[in-house]
């Protein structure tokens, strides 16, 4: 750039000096280089520290809209009548770039590439004094096993194929005739471990099992591993497939929602860097099928007693008391009991595995708590009569449930740590509790007519639900059989009152099937025989021990509400007052479903206040004073020839 420069001088006008300047005045703007780098001889790229710029001075690399205005203008007078000029040029045709040369150096540097690539990676050298060449060398040489070799181009360059191998190797530059001088540069062949590492949910990282059996349901995510660890992925790399997608990130993940139609249907997961890893998943669907409540017949320490429908209805419950989409048949148990169930449970597909399975009540006022934690090992498939523990024990009273539902769950999958999948229900299970085991008539022992009926265990429950002791049960019987509906043969009918409907002539059983199918019938007259045998089976059935009490005879009576009926102190229709030639009840102390008697001062005349003995003192020792059953019942006239004697309950049909 010329003409950059000034004119100044001085003038007498008018006898007077004065002076003018002109000034013609530019600058420069400018970037002094576009990197910090040049590429030299070899593609080698150096810094560049400094940059020439001709005679304006000298700048550091990658300053830009650097800024010079000139020329500087003097300021001095330069005298009377007198001018001077000047002119200033610029040099910038002479920039120069100050480098770093090494005296030694490889490119690229620090190269990492996918196990198995076909494509070479050149290598080059650069370097001052190499006047006599140079040697190549890679380390490890593992080109005779299927590793990385080196191949000759001429003396400053060689090309590097990657080989199988997934390693660490060194490429290694020294001058000819120097030895005190060396470069190194890394070549890194990626490959992808084998084999992949899963996690399930919050669970560490392990190598996947070949094959990981999961549940429908499961999500897992899936690791690469690179070998060797302490390089970078190549770029894009891992690539993944099978099931997922993706690439460049070293995990993924997926959620199996279908099940393997077979043991050999694997969903797969794969990792590619070079060699392809392959994660094979066998997606299982576990069901429970079966449950045995009671699958000891022999013995009822821990599971449930021996039942039927009624006398001729049996239960078949080898295959369990619940199949599911089949037979869901009622358990009954007693009060305060640790207990157990057998389980049998298949896969789909049939396959051999292990896995951790429970499950979860989910009514909270049912009758069984959770199924505990059990490790479930399944053969073909298969897992059949799994003992598995019942959380808490039954409940401390009698009671029958029909809310019992458990949401069957698995985890754990051979040991994988697998997270919680849901498997199927069970239930609705109707429970009943009884106090003990049933007493006569009832017996435990298997496949009997006389194992306890559901048909008499909805009565008790019905009855006594929340009831914990004999005579709490006792007591709720006798109202519900007072209450039932039935009327006492008072013989308006035949003239023959006080006869017994349910008793078999021929047997001498209580004909409680017969007595369950005309429940409550008001038309069905009964007797204190009936009433004595209903309480001692619906008692003994709900695990009582109550026996019948005969009591005798020919005795007029105080005034009493038989059962339908009203008050009278001659409750037959035949002319002339009548009393019982006989009387039953139940025993042990007094529970009479029969009657009411009156509980007044005195029960001989009215006022009546109605009472219905439950667990009532028959003879208190003293006479005429009304102060147990029989002076209740009794006319005094009769009360001291009046005694009675426990019998053992009839059998039933």
């Amino acid at each position: 750039m010329s003409n950059i420069g000034w004119v100044r001088g001085t003038k007498s006008t008018g006898s007077e000096w004065g002076a003018y300047l002109w000034v013609l005045q530019n600058k420069i703007t400018f970037q002094t280089s576009t990197s910090y780098w040049w590429t030299i001889t070899n593609n080698l790229t150096v810094a560049i520290t400094n940059v020439y710029v001709g005679s304006l001075g000298i700048y550091g690399p990658m300053e830009s809209n650097v800024v010079d205005i000139g020329p500087e203008i003097p300021t001095n007078f330069p005298g009377e009548d007198q001018s001077d000029t000047a002119e200033y040029r610029v040099d910038i045709t002479n920039v120069y770039y100050q480098l770093i040369i090494p005296a030694l150096w490889i490119t690229p540097r620090d190269v990492v590439v996918a196990v198995g690539s076909t494509n070479a990676i050149r290598f080059t050298v650069t370097g001052t004094n190499l006047t006599n060449g140079v040697t190549w060398a890679l380390d490890p040489d593992l080109s005779g096993s299927g590793g990385a070799t080196m191949q000759s181009n001429n003396w400053y360059s060689r090309d590097v194929y990657p080989g199988n191998i997934a390693t660490n190797y060194t490429i290694r530059v020294d001058p000819i005739g120097n030895t005190n001088r060396f470069d190194e540069v890394d070549l890194g062949v990626v490959g992808v471990q084998s084999p992949l590492q899963y996690k399930i949910g919050t669970n560490s990282w392990a190598d996947i099992p070949d094959p990981l059996y999961v549940c429908k349901g499961t999500t897992v995510d899936f690791k690469a591993i690179k070998v060797p660890a302490n390089v970078a992925w190549p770029s894009d790399k891992p690539e993944w497939g099978g099931l997922v997608s993706g690439s460049g990130v070293d995990s993924n993940s997926y959620t199996f929602s279908t099940v393997s139609t077979n043991s050999t249907d694997y969903k797969e997961i794969t990792s590619q860097c070079g060699n392809t890893i392959t994660g094979r998943v066998l997606v299982v669907s576990v069901v429970v099928t079966n449950i045995k409540f009671n699958y000891d017949t022999g013995l009822s320490v821990s599971d449930a007693l021996n039942i039927r429908q009624d006398y001729n209805t049996a239960y078949d419950i080898s295959n369990g008391e619940w199949i599911k989409d089949g037979t869901n048949i009622p358990a009954c148990y007693t009060t305060n009991k640790a207990v157990n169930i057998k389980v049998r449970l298949i896969t789909t597909p049939a396959v051999n595995l292990a896995a951790d399975i429970w499950a979860a009540s989910t009514d909270s006022g049912g009758s069984l708590g959770d199924v505990v934690k059990t490790n479930v090992t399944f053969v073909s498939g298969i897992a059949d009569d799994i003992l598995f523990q019942i959380s808490g024990t039954t409940p401390n009273c009698v009671k029958k449930t029909t809310t019992d539902v458990w949401e069957w769950k698995a985890e754990n999958i051979n040991g994988n740590g697998s997270s919680v999948c849901s498997l199927n229900t069970s239930g609705i299970h109707t429970i009943y509790t009884i106090l003990n085991e049933p007493t006569h008539p009832w017996v435990n022992d298997w496949s009997l007519n006389s194992n306890v009926w559901t048909k008499v265990l909805d009565k008790i429950c019905n009855w006594a639900n929340g009831e914990n002791t004999d005579s709490g049960v006792g007591g709720d019987v006798v109202d519900g059989i007072y209450n039932s509906g039935y009327e006492y043969d008072t013989g308006v009918d035949d003239n023959e009152g006080g006869e017994s409907r349910y008793y078999d002539d021929i047997t001498g059983n209580f004909k409680l099937s017969t007595c369950l199918s005309e429940w409550g019938d008001a038309n069905k007259d009964i007797n204190c025989w009936d009433t004595a045998n209903m309480f001692a089976v619906f008692s003994n059935a709900g695990g009582c021990e109550y026996d019948l009490y005969y009591i005798t005879s020919n005795f007029f009576l105080n005034y009493i509400k038989a059962i339908g009926r009203d008050w009278s102190n001659d409750p037959f229709t035949d002319s002339g007052r009548q009393g019982f030639a006989l009387h039953w009840t139940g025993w042990s102390n007094i529970f009479d479903p029969c009657l009411q008697i009156d509980d007044d001062a005195d029960p001989t005349s009215a006022p009546h206040t109605g009472s219905l003995p439950k667990n009532m003192i028959f003879n208190a020792g003293s006479t005429n004073n009304y102060d147990d059953y029989r002076g209740k019942l009794v006319d005094p006239a009769y009360e001291t020839s009046v005694s009675g004697v426990s019998v053992q309950p009839f059998g039933i049909e």
